[in-house]
């Protein structure tokens, strides 16, 4: 969907593309040594696919001879257990317990989240998955609806202010309430290491940070990372 909105999109790892009738999936089976995109865009009325092994800037010193192997990918249609199927790493797992089931902001509102849609796509998540959680797991509906609620980016007033914004007035101690009261689980994103160089964190305290190496963000630009090895840094992450 936002391939088709905004031309481009990447996920890092893996992948599905579907339409009405039919999905694609792509992804990595292992991860031995490279941090792989998949980066679908569109090319007219088509979406095409760029496969990334190594992300921008990655380089690797290789002597006289030596060889260096891409990821190795996996491309499947119409089948979304075939691609966890082709990983080895899988296979030594054993059983695994039952997934989680849930909704995070992320994936449909990105930056843009606030309070009132997470509650309305909680209720939707609740209508939607509940019953099918019933009959996967033959659990009763209560357990069902402990379903996990994930507020992700765009909830803090600044990458290192974690504190949150206008877009929740009855900040996330009264969201979560309202969100437990209702029998849901809550988990919230935060990057805790790395702050904008527009955060009050960063302009107060920037001996708190690592001199030189920043982190680049795609939208934001480049990130000051927290040097924890500074006691007063490490007792503000704390």
């Amino acid at each position: 969907g936002e391939t088709i909105r905004k031309g481009h999109r990447f996920s890092w790892w893996g992948t599905s593309i579907a339409t009405a009738k039919h999905a694609a999936t792509i992804g990595v089976v292992q991860a031995n040594r490279w941090k792989s995109v998949v980066a679908p865009f569109r090319e007219g009325d088509h979406v095409g696919l760029r496969l990334i092994s190594g992300w921008t800037g990655e380089k690797v010193a290789l002597k006289a001879g030596e060889e260096l192997t891409s990821a190795q990918w996996f491309i499947g249609f119409d089948d979304l257990e075939a691609w966890p199927k082709a990983m080895a790493a899988r296979h030594k797992i054993g059983a695994l317990p039952p997934a989680e089931a849930g909704w995070n902001s992320w994936y449909e509102l990105w930056d843009g989240v606030d309070a009132k849609a997470v509650l309305e796509n909680a209720a939707i998540a609740k209508e939607m998955l509940a019953k099918p959680l019933v009959e996967a797991r033959k659990i009763s509906v209560n357990a069902a609806e402990k379903l996990r609620i994930v507020v992700d980016d765009g909830w803090q007033k600044a990458w290192g202010d974690w504190q949150p914004n206008s877009k929740f007035p009855q900040g996330l101690d009264g969201l979560a309430k309202q969100l437990h009261a209702d029998g849901f689980e809550v988990g919230v994103w935060l990057a805790p290491l790395i702050a904008s160089k527009n955060s009050d964190v960063y302009k107060a305290h920037p001996d708190w940070f690592v001199k030189g190496p920043t982190f680049p963000h795609t939208k934001i630009g480049n990130m000051h990372v927290l040097d924890v090895t500074h006691p007063d840094a490490a007792t503000h992450l704390k």
